[in-house]
This record gives structure tokens, C-alpha cells and sequence, in this order.
């Protein structure tokens, strides 16, 4: 295949500059020394992972606590509505009125 002169050399000089360039960049970092951590420093990060966990093991103690208590709230008041719900038994004017409510409204009457 021919190259067309101005196209295939405008690419050809753009490769050769991208090579260049990559080039460039290797070579400066030869002679760089690999990073090395601070002294302690995996110490000092063990350290804080523990010091979290602890902090995290007290906190979920007192959500249960709370939760339970909650749960324990709930059913004593429960328990103490169901007991004096079936100690109060419904009187005969509750009852009268709630029919005369009824009645008065309508309510529950065929209307065809």
C-alpha cells in the first residue's frame, strides 16, 4: 500500500511523539526508591480498629437494653388495657346509645 504523503506522516509523527512521551515518563522515575510506611504506623491503625470495635460492642449493649425495654413497655401496657378492658363490662345505657346512634343516622338500615 502507497501512504498518502500528508495524512500517514501527520500520524506517523504523532506516534513517534506519544512514544517519546511515554518514554519520558519511565525513565523519570528510575533511580525512585519504593515508599515505606512510618514507623508504627500498622500499630497506631490496629490500635484505633480496636478502640472502634469496643465502642461498637457498648453501643449495640445498650440498643439491646433499650430495645427490650421498649418491647417490655409495650406488652405491660398491653397486658394492663386487656385486664381492665375485660374488668369493666359494657352497661346497658353503652348500649342503648350506641343504638340510638344508629337509628338516628341510619346506620345499618336497608335503603333500597
Amino acid at each position: 500500500k502507497i501512504l498518502s504523503q500528508p495524512r500517514d506522516l501527520k500520524k506517523i509523527n504523532v506516534l513517534k511523539k506519544m512514544d517519546n512521551w511515554k518514554e519520558k515518563i519511565i525513565t523519570s522515575i528510575d533511580g525512585l526508591e519504593r515508599a515505606q510506611p512510618p514507623v508504627g504506623a500498622f500499630e497506631k491503625i490496629q490500635q484505633k480498629i480496636q478502640v472502634q470495635k469496643a465502642a461498637k460492642k457498648k453501643l449495640n449493649t445498650i440498643e439491646w437494653i433499650a430495645a427490650a425495654a421498649s418491647i417490655a413497655l409495650i406488652l405491660t401496657g398491653n397486658i394492663l388495657f386487656i385486664s381492665s378492658y375485660q374488668n369493666d363490662p359494657v352497661t346497658p345505657s353503652q348500649t342503648e346509645s350506641y343504638i340510638q346512634f344508629s337509628t338516628d343516622y341510619n346506620i345499618y338500615s336497608d335503603e333500597n
